[in-house]
């Protein structure tokens, strides 16, 4: 089983590290009314800012018989910027899984225009304002306001938000939470066909947003007995735009491992043979040090006998004469 060392909770509590927001794409639109029965629908800009529904919290979980490089950064909305870790995992841990992140769901965030409704704008009397403000397409509230001030124009009028290739309700949000494997969630990329529909002729626009509900968890791997790297990086709206995954083979790592071991105890009878040469040599050298210093005193003893048999010769052939 792969070490868990980083995973995103849902509490602070749980988290030791600083967390981290998922996108949430916000719309600036302006529908007026033009003599001649026409509704256009302008979408002005598109805001990113963080979801308060999707907020995860690092925790680090260190371990004794590991070696890692963690390294966080995050943009100026609290989305994550950049990711890095390099885990030298030194226990029998096995590694399980690493998710795969798909998205390419369209070329820009530029709202594209499909259709109008009815007839061309008239220039005799100045456009009327419907509904001008920044909404949450995927918010009920929200669409609920400009579906009310259209339908204060006319009672037939809708205003909607589909995402393409999804059935059933964009608004129900399901919070998940894994526990047991580290990694980090993202938010994939929804085509969105946002409009006003009607009997008559719909006023569509298509764009890009962060998926209101469908979340991308990409675990960061580790392996027993190798180094393993992992590296992301995302863009300024929250979405990966670049993944590294540097896995050595382990189980070369695992065949290796014995081959050292049988090494290593290949060699203890040599080191033991070399321990025992050398200490030989230590006792060895010990015992003529000691021999030359018995040696020496001895030859000390002798000079200081003839010394004092010299001393006492000399005194007396002085009392003789």
């Amino acid at each position: 089983m792969a070490r868990n060392f980083l995973p995103s909770l849902r509490s602070p509590q749980q988290g030791n590290l600083y967390g981290y927001a998922l996108p949430k794409g916000l719309v600036d639109i302006k529908i007026m009314f033009f003599e001649g029965k026409e509704l256009t629908l302008e979408i002005k800009e598109v805001k990113y800012v963080p979801d308060p529904d999707h907020f995860y919290h690092f925790r680090y979980q260190p371990s004794a018989f590991s070696e890692d490089d963690i390294v966080v950064k995050y943009g100026p909305l609290g989305f994550l910027s950049h990711v890095h870790t390099q885990i030298d995992d030194q226990t029998d841990d096995v590694f399980s899984s690493l998710a795969d992140m798909v998205g390419n769901l369209a070329d820009s965030l530029t709202p594209k225009k499909k259709t109008k409704v009815t007839k061309a704008r008239s220039t005799g009397n100045p456009p009327k304002l419907i509904f001008e403000g920044i909404i949450d397409p995927f918010s009920d509230t929200d669409t609920g306001r400009v579906d009310k001030a259209l339908k204060k124009l006319n009672q037939k009028l809708s205003f909607e938000t589909r995402i393409l290739g999804q059935k059933g309700n964009p608004t129900s949000k399901e919070i998940p939470e894994i526990k047991d494997r580290s990694g980090l969630f993202c938010k994939t990329r929804a085509l969105v066909e946002m409009g006003i529909f009607s009997e008559e002729g719909n006023e569509t626009q298509y764009l890009e947003l962060p998926h209101p509900n469908n979340l991308e968890f990409i675990e960061i791997p580790t392996a027993s007995f190798v180094k393993t790297e992992f590296e992301i990086t995302f863009s300024k709206e929250g979405y990966p735009t670049y993944i590294h995954i540097n896995k050595p083979s382990s189980a070369l790592a695992i065949i290796q491992a014995p081959l050292n071991l049988f090494k290593a105890i290949l060699m203890v009878p040599a080191t033991l043979f070399q321990f025992k040469v050398n200490l030989n040599n230590v006792k060895a050298q010990a015992v003529k040090s000691e021999y030359d210093y018995r040696k020496r005193m001895l030859e000390l003893d002798e000079y200081v006998i003839k010394l004092q048999e010299r001393e006492g010769n000399g005194g007396e052939v002085g009392e003789s004469k």
